[in-house]
């Protein structure tokens, strides 16, 4: 009889469990994370009788999520893509929304200029017309400032992306350090057995992460788990977290970048990181909003280059020759940038300079120039990493044209100084108009042809063009 009902017994508890099992399964259906949990049971080691084993009744062998491993590996690297894209979307859909507007992009004010500028070929006496033209031209300078200014606030947006991504890692990393030593101490002074909650706890926060970057696990054994992100950097290891922070580009005051501690030096994270939140912010920075500026100040170089070039081949209303019509940046030093980091004392903004050489060649791309030793440089085209290697045999030294533009180093550099090159980014905050008198607008032609009266042959001449302001002489002259 006693045997009767220690089997009983046994059994009753057996279910008891389940039930308990099963009342929290229910309780937590809605609870984010929650795994749910099954009961496995086992027989209990028999009893010798005599004439064989007598069954003593069941043991509840293990408590276990029903957790597939491989399934939730996918569901993190799958979280760390779709918010990835979601925030990039939502990024370049403010770019988009912006340069695309058909009535507050940059064509509609392209468009005004250039008609104003045929409303004053067609009736280049008139001083409304004129005045006109100046106003278009007025409008589409402020134009462009418009989208300059847009362009830092969505750089500002990354920055707080980046900021606010930053913060959120850090939380999470030191919230899975913590269950990390929970569960190993659970598990080790204790039991064998799963700590199945704190199990889902620490999941949900590696999915909850994935949100901000991409990430990967590896099993210590012990109950704790190594966290990675981005391209293998150590965020968790056993009970310790990481902290994350950022800090400003070496080369620019207004991008954030992140970087870890690594004893009494920070290594910088940016280029490691992809996926989530993060991982999208830096890469719309980088490949979107970047080549997007660099492709405006482009357009205002060429518009101001190219219509500058025609005004100063004509002739204002008071007789003189045209000079500019736009004021735009391309002096020395213009678009370089140094690295804060360099290793030479005498290294400066004035050591390095850029010009613009032909704005036809442009390129939407920054460069990277640094010194590899000696009198070498290497130029690198950062959108596509093409390099182009420099000698200096002696200084000032001035390259040839790469992309539209000459590099001018005024001194020897220390082995590793390193300068940023942006030849388009900055050229609309430099675009201004450079007339503000309606009568200074050359749009006479300053070369007249006429057949003398006596001609007896066919003969005419039909244009007549001046090809350069600076060699050009006022006087009359005769064909015979």
């Amino acid at each position: 009889m006693a045997d009767m009902f220690d089997i009983s017994i046994s059994g009753l508890r057996a279910f008891q469990s389940m039930l308990s099992t099963t009342s929290q399964n229910i309780s937590n259906v809605n609870t984010e994370g929650y795994s749910r949990q099954k009961v496995t049971l086992e027989t209990r080691t028999p009893r010798f009788a005599g004439v064989g084993y007598l069954g003593t009744g069941v043991d509840v062998a293990s408590i276990k999520r029903q957790f597939d491993q491989f399934i939730d590996s996918q569901l993190v690297s799958n979280t760390s893509t779709m918010y990835q894209l979601n925030e990039l979307y939502n990024l370049s859909s403010q770019l988009d929304n912006l340069v695309a507007d058909p009535d507050a992009g940059m064509s509609p004010g392209i468009q005004n200029f250039f008609s104003s500028v045929q409303n004053v070929a067609d009736d280049p006496a008139s001083i409304p017309a004129r005045q006109l033209l100046l106003g278009d031209a007025q409008a589409l300078v402020d134009r462009f400032d418009y989208f300059n200014r847009r362009f830092d606030g969505l750089q500002k947006n990354v920055n707080s992306t980046i900021s606010t991504s930053a913060a959120e890692i850090n939380n999470i990393a030191q919230n899975i350090a913590d269950l990390n030593q929970k569960i190993a101490t659970a598990q080790g002074n204790a039991t064998t057995q799963p700590i199945n909650d704190l199990l889902d706890k620490r999941q949900l926060l590696i999915t909850q992460l994935a949100e901000f970057v991409t990430v990967d696990t590896l099993d210590q054994g012990d109950g704790s788990v190594n966290v990675f992100i981005g391209t293998g950097q150590a965020l968790v290891v056993g009970f310790d977290s990481q902290t994350i922070t950022t800090g400003i580009n070496q080369f620019d005051p207004n991008k954030l970048e992140v970087f870890a501690s690594n004893g009494n030096t920070n290594v910088n994270l940016t280029q490691q990181l992809s996926g989530g939140v993060i991982g999208a912010a830096i890469s719309f920075g980088d490949d979107v909003l970047v080549p997007s500026r660099n492709a405006l100040g482009r357009i205002a170089l060429g518009m101001a280059s190219t219509f500058n070039v025609q005004h100063q081949l004509g002739m204002d209303l008071n007789g003189s020759l045209g000079g500019n019509f736009f004021s735009a940046v391309n002096s020395a030093n213009f678009g370089v940038t140094v690295n804060d980091s360099n290793l030479n004392s005498s290294s400066g903004l004035g050591t390095v300079s850029s010009q613009i050489t032909d704005v036809n060649a442009l390129s939407t791309s920054d460069y990277l120039l640094r010194n590899e030793g000696g009198n070498n440089y290497s130029l690198t085209r950062l959108s596509d990493n093409t390099v182009t290697t420099l000698s200096a045999g002696s200084y000032p030294y001035t390259s040839t044209a790469v992309d539209g533009f000459t590099v001018t180093i005024a001194s020897v550099a220390a082995a590793g100084d390193s300068w940023r090159i942006q030849p388009t980014s900055n050229a609309v905050s430099g675009l201004s108009l450079a007339i503000t008198d309606p009568a200074r607008i050359a749009a006479a032609l300053p070369v007249a042809g006429a057949a003398d009266i006596q001609n007896t042959g066919a003969g005419a001449i039909n244009d007549t063009i001046m090809t350069s302001s600076g060699s050009y002489v006022a006087d009359t002259y005769r064909i015979f």
